[in-house]
C-alpha cells in the first residue's frame, strides 16, 4: 500500500496537520491485524503519532496508520490527529474510491461484532 509520501508524488497538493473526526475516515485497508492494535494499546500512553490521510473530494481516505487509528478509537477518542495531504488532482478520487471500505468507526464497530476481515494472523504486511 503506497505511503502518504508516495501519494504526494503521484498527486500534488500541501500537506497540514489536522484534527479528523474518527467518523468522517474512511479505511483504505479491508482488515487490521488484531496483535498490532493490542500492540498500540499496551504500549503507548497519550496521543498516538499522527496517521496519514489524503483530503480529495471532501472525503478522508486514511493511507497510513489504520492500527494506529484503530487503538486511538478503541482507547475512546473520537478523533485523529493526521498529517493530511489536501490533493484537488482529478485522477485521486477516483484511486481512491477504489480502495475505500467504509468509514473507520463502522470498521471497528463490525471488528467488535465479529463482522469484519480482520487478520488475526500477523504475516509481516
Amino acid at each position: 500500500m503506497p505511503s502518504l509520501r508516495q501519494y504526494h508524488l503521484r498527486y500534488g497538493g500541501e500537506v497540514e496537520i489536522r484534527e479528523i473526526p474518527m467518523k468522517k475516515l474512511h479505511a483504505t485497508r479491508p482488515f487490521v491485524h488484531k496483535e498490532k492494535i493490542e500492540k498500540y494499546i499496551s504500549q503507548h500512553s497519550g496521543p498516538y503519532k499522527p496517521c496519514g490521510v489524503l483530503l480529495t473530494d471532501n472525503i478522508y481516505y486514511l493511507v497510513d496508520g489504520h492500527h494506529k487509528a484503530v487503538a486511538n478509537f478503541i482507547d475512546g477518542s473520537t478523533t485523529v490527529f493526521a498529517e493530511v495531504l489536501i490533493t484537488d488532482n482529478p485522477k485521486a478520487p477516483r484511486d481512491m474510491q477504489r480502495r475505500d471500505h467504509g468509514t473507520l468507526d463502522k470498521l471497528v464497530l463490525n471488528i467488535a461484532r465479529g463482522r469484519s476481515r480482520v487478520n488475526n494472523q500477523h504475516n509481516g504486511s
